[in-house]
Order: C-alpha cells, then sequence, then structure tokens
C-alpha cells in the first residue's frame, strides 16, 4: 500500500485522528461531535503530545452502529405504530 494518496498526499498509518478529520467522517459539525461526546453519545478523545485525538477504529464502529438504526429518524417505518388499530406493516404496498 502506497503511502500516498491520489492527489500526493501522505496518508496516515495511525489510528489517531484529530477532530476535522471526525468532522469529516461523520458529516457533522464540530460542535456536535462535543456535545455528544459530553452526553456519552460518541467515542472519547484523548491527547497525545499536547494534541487531541479520536480512534479511527472507534468512530467507524461508532458509525457501524449508527447505520444499524435505519428508518426516518432512527424509527424504521414499518415498526412505527400509530394507535389507529391497523397494521401499519401493510400500508405501503
Amino acid at each position: 500500500m502506497s503511502k500516498y494518496n491520489d492527489d500526493k498526499t501522505l496518508t496516515s498509518q495511525s489510528d489517531n485522528i484529530p477532530i476535522k478529520e471526525v468532522v469529516k467522517r461523520v458529516g457533522v459539525t464540530a460542535s456536535s461531535i462535543v456535545r455528544w461526546v459530553k452526553k456519552d453519545a460518541f467515542p472519547k478523545p484523548y491527547t497525545l503530545g499536547g494534541r487531541t485525538f479520536f480512534s479511527a477504529t472507534e468512530v467507524g464502529a461508532w458509525l457501524a452502529k449508527q447505520k444499524e438504526n435505519r428508518g426516518f429518524n432512527g424509527t424504521p417505518p414499518s415498526l412505527k405504530d400509530d394507535d389507529d388499530g391497523d397494521d401499519d406493516n401493510h400500508k405501503c404496498q
């Protein structure tokens, strides 16, 4: 494996990624990441040499777990019951 990307920038072989990279991978703002960390809803960062990093492995595992929760707003439409007495699983056919 080359240590350079196609655009000739050096690739990182380290598991340590800064919050800027986390923001790119997750697709939210840095303030959202910080808020989630404070709520214990996202992997905690750590400090090395005075710099703050996240584990790429932990972030990847978190993303994979989030992808398991499919549907709109995290609730699969076929499982959501609107309490109208009918079988909601057969509405969209």
